[in-house]
């Protein structure tokens, strides 16, 4: 490769990691508050529901799921945890979620 492909290729992709940036922080600052909501659940309940999230995310306050209630119940694979469904198990993302 050419000392000029080399740097246009540079250019190229600096241009879209710049441009992709500022797009996900506008999203993360248009969305702070759901942001800031979901964190503070997460820490409350260590696991969310896809109820608890969509509830979340249409600027409802969650609410526990029976399994908040009771310490126990089903938890759904959401491929992002291998092996263990909980936070920072496995080799995935250290995503938990849990079924309704």
């Amino acid at each position: 490769m050419s000392d000029e492909t080399a740097r246009r290729l540079d250019a190229e992709v600096r241009a879209i990691i710049d441009r992709n940036y500022k797009r996900a922080r506008a999203i993360l600052q248009e969305k702070a508050d759901v942001l800031h909501a979901m964190a503070e659940a997460l820490v409350e309940y260590q696991t969310l529901s896809r109820e608890q999230i969509d509830h979340l995310m249409a600027g409802r306050p969650v609410r526990p799921t029976g399994e908040d209630r009771k310490g126990k119940g089903p938890h759904v694979k959401t491929g992002f945890e291998p092996e263990e469904n909980s936070v920072g198990k496995g080799s995935g993302l250290g995503v938990s979620v849990a079924a309704n």
